[in-house]
């Protein structure tokens, strides 16, 4: 491997070959002035008022390239960005120093730099993109290579440019000793000049090429020079009159096809409400005039036109015109006989800008209001309309083939919009978070960290975010977090450890020292990557120290040598993500979902890497010294190695094209709403030269469509050793059946109290699946219609509907014709669940069932998680959202079970955290269901008489009853909510009992289920916990008797049996009430019957 080469703009380190690097979230801290496609619009630029230019994914909006002010201090921003034809490089422009650079976006290297006082235009590209040349120079764009200078120009030159077939450039340069201004006509291949110098009596103020390249444009203050591109013969001089009055302004322009020219006059103006005044045209009339006659076409008056930048004078064919008016219209006109051709009103706000499509086919505006609207150039009817922007949009532009169209603003947001539909695409929107510091907490398990509005803690056992501790804004200097911070030079400040054995010196804003105080030897000089550090501290041991940097990013250092321990990255007040040197990473979901590796311009999702790279607990583990031996991102060589994708669908057909790489080409997954709709071998597929396609019948894959919603078809194809999948593509349908009604909610209860060995009877499990049924049959009920309920309750106690396995199974049959994508499925299995140990796979076991350990059996009398799946599998039972609540022992094995490649996933050795963390997440993305079950896979789980329910049907029912917090808006009963604090609740009652149940939630999105109002809280009745007593123990205190002679025992149990008050059938020791005594009783608190459910 190469020596790493560091891009010179940007913050990101390429390799010669390549190499992969995480990229962290950053975004622009300021308003986005301009926007532009790549080309092909697979990538596009901003430029923003912060001074810096970024590059993104269009498809995503991930960020690929960085690019940051330059010089001493940063005094030179990013002024202009702009892809070259060919898409392979990028020009940028600093303002402040001419510094300009071209930058080759395959590896981000900017190997052309000048800082030559120059104009920002001072590169052209060849059409085909292949050349450019700056300042009399010659470059090959594919390696940037110099090839050429060109001879006899003057030294300062202002104008370059190829003709149409690159075979030559025309150059306008200045002597800078007599001022005279020259023209000239070289030769590409050679440098040599094919023209004399033709002298220019006026300096022009803009030079271009006609439509064609043949003639070149000149307008100077005083003339309008037309000459012949390849002779520089004059073919037409037109003087500009200056007018006269005062305030008034006259504007020239040539169309492109250097056919018509336009007389633009309107009123200067003075705006003095900023900080300095700055002065204004606003254009209140046109004349056009054919430009070799001089005859006047045609005049139009009214129009309010004072930001001509702002819109597309001219129609790429150079035949039409398009103005804005003072009636809040824009107008399009055939410059050929000033005929109107379209005008569009605006009723909802001002036209700020208007844009043609790169054909002149459409037309798109941008009003005060924050709405793009797109129009066909030949009707005014609208097309579509783009919202989003929450402020001013500064730019907007269609991509080459008109197919999107991109905007970014004052909101500090790019957006990629779909034109025909005005459906988005991606947002390019990472604002910073800005970080004023950080400190350990006293016990050193926490850090607490500052940002302009908040105060947050970083749990770092639990891995998340607590609550903002305040929401007060805060000032730079208003933290005083460190002693560091304190001092009376903040900008070298020095302070000791807690241990008292180092001294770190921070030199603002870069440089860290740490010296050991005792011998005064230099422990290590930190010059970090990170920009602008605002912080240090170190913690109570005194062995690490932290360093925050002004935007969001924090590192952990070994105080002994400073090496990064790990990278924390602040996402928002609720998401974060940990790294180390190796890449491995943690965090939150949404913070994963959001970082990404290059390797050069290619995008590698954290998800294609997750097995291998994601070690949750990271920080936890680093901070505790352990050894973290997950392969490593350069050992995977992810580079080129996954197959690529491409949507080539039609109406008619999904249609997906796959082109292997390194890695070749194995299973490939197509996604239907979240869950597999299908897996296709490599043999599968329809082979088309180098690539493989997967192709889909439209009317195939819609009859499993919602109807309400829109629907997300996902493509992910793996290497052939299946060990790195794709990215995954995704494609959105919007499908329209017809009129939408509301989902109908299928519930399958079952509950089995009753088996056929007497020995397995539990006495609450039909009581569960009864009471859960009639709770669930009335909320649902209340929120989508009695109508659209459809209750199976299945218990012991129910001969109609008996838990018999086949009984279950024809109901999930009879569900699968009546089910449509839009509806909910819910499954409630109550009884005995047992796990087989050669198999380790779970089943419940039916009324059928004899035995809770002849494993031989279960198969026959028991439903295994295989099974159930198959059932209820997307292709037979269509409904989109799906629940199951297993309240059995063992239950979170079926979360394995259902996990098919839970066995073979790459995780680290001896790590069962992480690796049980890893399945439940894998679960959650493949099996679309929203799981809650009662116990961890080798648990427990109780029914007890104290409750008269099993532990976790106890707890979904006193959610509902007792806390408001479960629903959203105070009345619908939020899924999500209600399993967690079910959840919860759980673990709280297995505790009083000093037993442990341990409920798992595997979620996959949040909705409502049902309507929680009185009358239903009302109508669910649990019992209020009541002591429960065991046979109690009476003795007569004559020794010679020693024995309950009088019969107080039997008298008191008696009592009992007949009371209100519960008798525990065992003697369990657990929360009960023993009588025991002689002449005084003496109460002894114990804990309550149960029975566990195995």
């Amino acid at each position: 491997m190469l020596k790493p080469l560091r891009a010179q703009e940007a913050d990101i380190v390429f390799l010669q070959t390549p190499s992969s690097r995480i990229i962290l979230p950053e975004g622009h801290t300021d308003v986005i002035k301009t926007v532009q496609f790549s080309p092909d619009a697979r990538k596009f630029v901003t430029v923003s008022a912060d001074g810096t230019a970024k590059v993104w994914e269009t498809s995503s909006g991930k960020l690929l390239l960085n690019l940051k002010k330059q010089g001493e201090g940063e005094s030179m921003p990013v002024q202009k960005a702009m892809f070259s034809p060919n898409g392979a490089s990028l020009f940028v422009y600093h303002l402040g120093g001419y510094h300009k650079r071209l930058i080759q976006l395959k590896t981000g290297l900017a190997l052309n730099e000048d800082s030559i006082p120059g104009p920002s235009d001072i590169i052209q590209f060849s059409k085909d993109g292949n050349n450019y040349v700056s300042l009399g120079d010659i470059y090959d764009a594919k390696n940037m290579k110099f090839l050429r200078r060109l001879k006899g120009i003057e030294n300062n030159v202002l104008f370059e440019g190829f003709n149409t077939s690159g075979k030559t450039i025309v150059v306008c340069s200045q002597n800078d000793n007599t001022y005279k201004t020259y023209l000239r006509v070289f030769e590409t291949r050679t440098g040599l000049p094919l023209t004399a110098n033709m002298s220019l009596r006026d300096t022009p103020r803009e030079i271009r090429f006609s439509l064609n390249g043949q003639r070149l444009i000149m307008i100077s203050d005083s003339v309008i020079i037309i000459s012949d591109a390849n002779s520089l013969k004059q073919l037409q001089q037109i003087p500009i009159k200056e007018k006269q009055e005062t305030g008034l302004m006259e504007t020239v322009l040539i169309s492109p096809g250097a056919d018509y020219q336009l007389h633009l006059n309107g009123k200067t103006y003075t705006d003095s409400s900023g900080e300095y005044p700055e002065e204004f045209v606003n254009y209140d009339s046109v004349t056009v005039k054919d430009i070799k006659t001089q005859k006047t076409i045609f005049t139009r008056n009214h129009l309010d036109a004072n930001n001509l930048d702002q819109f597309d004078l001219f129609s790429p064919d150079g035949k039409t015109l398009l103005l804005p008016f003072a009636d809040s219209t824009i107008q399009t006109i055939s410059l050929a006989n000033g005929q109107t051709l379209l005008s569009i009103k605006s009723w909802s706000g001002i036209i700020d800008q208007a844009r043609f499509s790169s054909n002149g086919k459409s037309i798109l505006t941008v009003t005060s209001d924050h709405i793009i609207r797109t129009y066909r150039s030949n009707s005014n009817v609208l097309i579509s309309e783009l919202k989003g922007h929450t402020a001013t949009i500064y730019s907007a532009c269609f991509s080459a083939d008109e197919s999107k169209i991109l905007s970014a603003g004052a909101d500090m947001t790019a957006r990629v919009w779909e034109s025909s539909s005005g459906l988005p695409i991606s947002v390019a929107s990472r604002k910073t978070t800005e970080l004023y510091g950080a400190r350990f907490t006293p016990d050193g398990k926490n850090i607490v960290i500052e940002t302009k509005e908040q105060s947050i803690t970083w749990d770092i056992q639990a891995a998340k975010l607590e609550k903002p501790i305040d929401a007060e804004k805060k000032e730079r200097g208003d933290v005083k977090l460190m002693q560091i911070m304190g001092g009376d030079d903040p900008e070298n400040a020095g302070y000791k450890s807690p241990d008292g054995q180092y001294n770190i010196l921070w030199h603002h804003p870069k440089s860290i020292i740490v010296t050991q105080l005792a011998s005064g030897k230099q422990m290590f000089l930190w010059n970090g990557e990170m920009e602008h550090f605002t912080g240090v501290a170190v913690s109570p041991d005194s062995k690490k120290l932290l360093i925050t940097s002004e935007y969001n990013v924090m590192q952990l250092l070994d105080i002994r040598n400073g090496k990064v321990l790990f990278t924390f990255v602040l996402i928002d007040s609720s998401n974060f993500l940990v790294t180390n040197g190796k890449n491995h990473y943690d965090g939150t979901k949404k913070a994963r979902e959001m970082i990404h590796f290059i390797c050069g311009d290619e995008v590698i999702e954290l998800s294609q890497v997750k097995e291998q790279l994601w070690v949750p607990g990271l920080a936890e583990r680093i901070i505790a010294g352990d050894s973290i031996n997950a392969v490593t991102l350069e050992q995977l060589n992810v580079c080129n190695k996954a197959p690529l994708l491409e949507d080539m669908s039609t109406d008619s057909l999904y249609r997906f094209r796959i082109t292997p790489r390194n890695g070749g080409i194995g299973k490939t997954v197509v996604g239907l709403n979240g869950y597999d709709y299908r897996e296709f071998e490599t043999k599968e597929l329809t082979k088309t030269g180098t690539a493989y396609e997967i192709r889909i019948p439209a009317s195939e894959m819609r009859t499993y469509f919602d109807e309400t919603n829109s629907n997300q078809i996902t493509v992910k194809s793996a290497t052939a050793k299946n060990d790195l999948p794709s990215r995954t593509l995704t494609k959105t349908v919007y499908f329209n059946a017809g009129k939408k009604t509301a989902p109908n909610l299928f519930a399958v209860m079952v509950g089995t109290s009753n088996y056929k060995d007497d020995k397995m009877d539990l006495q609450f499990a039909s009581a569960d699946a009864t009471k859960m049924a009639s709770t669930l049959e009335e909320s649902a009920g209340k929120l989508l219609g009695k109508e659209h309920v459809f209750m199976y309750t299945v218990t012991t106690d129910n001969k109609k509907l008996y838990p018999e396995k086949a009984t279950i199974k024809n109901i999930f049959s009879e569900i699968s014709k009546r089910a449509a994508p839009n509806d909910i499925l819910l499954i409630f299995l109550s009884g005995h669940g047992v796990m087989n140990e050669k198999t380790k796979e779970f089943y419940y076991l039916t009324v059928d069932a004899t035995s809770l350990v002849e494993e031989n059996l279960f198969k026959n009398a028991g439903i295994s998680m295989s099974e159930l799946t198959e059932w209820i599998k997307p292709q037979s039972i269509k409904a989109r959202k799906r629940v199951l609540i297993l309240d059995a022992c063992q239950s979170g094995q079926a979360i394995n079970d259902m996990l098919a490649f839970n066995r073979n996933m790459l995780s680290v050795k001896g790590d069962e955290e992480a690796r049980q963390i890893k399945a439940i997440e894998k679960l959650n993305e493949k099996s679309g269901l929203y799981i809650l079950s009662a116990s961890a896979s080798t648990q427990l789980a109780y029914e007890s008489e104290e409750y008269g329910h099993g532990y976790l049907t106890y707890s979904l029912l006193k959610g509902i009853k007792e806390n408001p917090a479960i629903l959203e808006d105070g009345k619908y009963l939020n899924i999500t909510r209600w399993f967690n604090e079910a959840a919860e609740m759980v673990s709280e009652l297995a505790k009083k009992d000093r037993s442990r149940q341990e409920p798992q939630v595997v979620s996959t999105s949040q909705f409502n289920i049902g309507l929680v109002d009185q009358e239903l809280i009302q109508k669910i009745q649990l019992l209020s916990p009541k002591p429960l007593f065991v046979p109690g123990n009476f003795l007569n205190r004559d020794e010679a008797i020693a024995d309950d002679n009088l019969g107080i025992r039997k008298m008191i149990d008696g009592d009992l049996q007949n009371s209100p008050r519960k008798r525990a059938e065992k003697d369990s020791l657990l929360h009960t009430v023993r009588l025991t005594g002689s002449l005084l009783p003496e109460r002894k608190l114990y804990g309550p019957g149960k029975r566990d459910r195995l």
